[in-house]
């Protein structure tokens, strides 16, 4: 069956397939840009066709029903189906439902959030010619291939495939794509974070939440459990406080290990114990996340290696003053002095002071917490990333449209 072919005039929806491999987020990461790129895109007018693993949440169901779309979940058991052996139907059945959709819907754009999704792009796009198929536009956040020669290798595997527009949430993620030798049509660096969601926070529910009072001082972690997160140093750093400032602190360590590691998250836990900080180590749900900004003082990422950090934005929307390791990707969320401060990446000695400068200042936190603020909701607004996302998918529909 051939592929439907654009039809798209000026005023026209747009169609667009988005291939995520999992939408019920989690604190930062893919997840979440895979969730607020598709609302915002639905907010803008698109008609989205959504394939993704688990079943998203309400709201995004909603929007799509509104606008016309469809919704395609995959599940993430991949055992024997079909006749398919396991490795099969992991490797081989979203590139069959790509490969339906576009051959009985009007889609315009194929959008792949993710190196496993690229490939199924690719194998349901490859049998037709340039001229016939949607544009593929791909989208990264995967960093652990970066730390391996093998990692490397499936890098330069992926961004060969024929893609066509790469939108990379970061300066970071660009570089590696293009180092690796994608050569894209177009190419553009767009993130967003839920403006809205976060800036709802009740600092009174965050602290019912974790069940401590207003007298004390919340410094928060919102960060998988991993160790190129850091917060062996977070605890480390608030242990060289003076005893009567730590005897005020709670430290949350809020996260999970998704993507990450359930024995570290053991570990950190025990380690916390033996601190005189008051800690909290748990998970929790992103839907309670604005509440807990809203309770935080500060919040404290000391990560080794960062694509972005999104977790970080979603905190300055929220009005937390953020410290922040300066490393790749956090270093690209401010754009001027003042919005976030940066401690240098294994200074435990830094980080401890650093705090101790804005828990005794409330100047000082107060100033950092409305620059910060001010930044993130203007540059990573839901609004700004549909914009950029839809100039990039119109950019490469033009190049299509044009003779050869």
């Amino acid at each position: 069956m051939a592929i439907q072919k654009s039809t798209l005039q000026n005023n026209a929806r747009l169609s667009v397939c988005v291939v995520a491999p999992a939408m019920p987020p989690v604190i930062g990461g893919a997840e979440t840009f895979a969730e607020v790129l598709t609302l915002s895109l639905l907010r803008a007018g698109i008609e989205i066709h959504l394939l993704t693993a688990e079943l998203p949440q309400s709201e995004i169901i909603k929007e799509i029903k509104k606008t016309g779309g469809s919704i395609t979940v995959l599940g993430s058991d991949f055992g024997v189906q079909d006749g398919y052996v396991a490795w099969e139907w992991a490797t081989f059945s979203r590139a069959e439902a790509i490969h339906k959709l576009v051959t009985t819907r009007q889609i315009d754009i194929v959008h792949a959030l993710s190196h496993d999704t690229i490939i199924a792009a690719s194998i349901a796009l490859g049998g037709h010619s340039p001229i016939e198929r949607p544009p593929m536009v791909a989208t990264t956040c995967e960093m652990s291939t970066e730390d391996s020669d093998f990692g490397i290798a499936r890098s330069v595997f992926i961004y060969t495939l024929p893609i066509d527009g790469l939108m990379q949430i970061s300066q970071y993620y660009l570089n590696i794509a293009l180092k690796a030798g994608c050569k894209p049509k177009v190419e553009c660096i767009a993130s967003a974070v839920d403006t809205e969601l976060f800036s709802k926070g009740n600092a009174a529910k965050g602290r019912d939440l974790l069940g401590i009072d207003n007298n004390c001082f919340l410094v928060t972690c919102p960060s998988r459990f991993s160790r190129r997160k850091g917060q062996h140093d977070l605890l480390a750093a608030l242990d060289l406080l003076p005893t009567e400032l730590q005897n005020r602190i709670v430290c949350l360590l809020a996260g999970s290990t998704s993507s990450a590691s359930s024995e570290y998250f053991y570990e950190i836990k025990e380690k916390a114990e033996r601190y005189s900080v008051k800690c909290i180590v748990t998970g929790i749900p992103r839907k309670n996340m604005p509440d807990i900004f809203a309770a935080s003082d500060l919040v404290a990422m000391p990560s080794y290696k960062e694509g972005l950090g999104l977790a970080a934005i979603e905190s300055m929307v929220a009005g937390c003053p953020v410290l922040l390791n300066k490393v790749s990707g956090f270093e690209e969320i401010p754009n001027a002095p003042g919005q976030v401060l940066f401690t240098e990446a294994g200074n435990v000695q830094e980080l401890s002071q650093n705090i101790l400068k804005l828990m005794t200042n409330d100047k000082q936190r107060a100033a950092l917490s409305n620059a910060g603020q001010h930044h993130a909701k203007r540059m990573f607004s839901p609004v700004t990333l549909s914009n950029k996302t839809i100039s990039l998918y119109q950019e490469l529909l033009d190049i299509k449209s044009k003779p050869l």
